[in-house]
């Protein structure tokens, strides 16, 4: 019985593409428009960890990316509450980096 549905899904399945990506919902020029911005960071702005192969924005590469396109982040009174809004714009700054 297991060899059976390993037979299935090998042999079977396999002449069925599986499709994980579909078309984005974001729009290019948003991804456009944070890679320039980013291009304007100094290495104290952002934090990488080799380790992990990770990179994100420190607190004043957050302030600097404010600056540089004039409009916050985060919200002043809550800053640990993100809009989605927000979230997808930090998402796009953090894969341009």
């Amino acid at each position: 019985a297991i060899v059976d549905e390993v037979d299935n899904i090998l042999i079977d399945e396999a002449r069925t593409p599986l499709i994980i990506s579909g078309p984005s919902n974001e729009a290019a020029d948003e991804y456009m428009r944070c890679a320039r911005v980013v291009k304007g960071l100094k290495p104290e702005h952002y934090e990488i960890d080799e380790r992990n192969r990770g990179i994100s924005l420190n607190e004043s590469g957050e302030a600097a990316i404010e600056k540089l396109m004039g409009q916050p982040l985060r919200d002043p009174d809550r800053p640990e509450e993100l809009t989605p809004d927000q979230a997808r714009l930090l998402g796009h700054i953090e894969q341009a980096l």
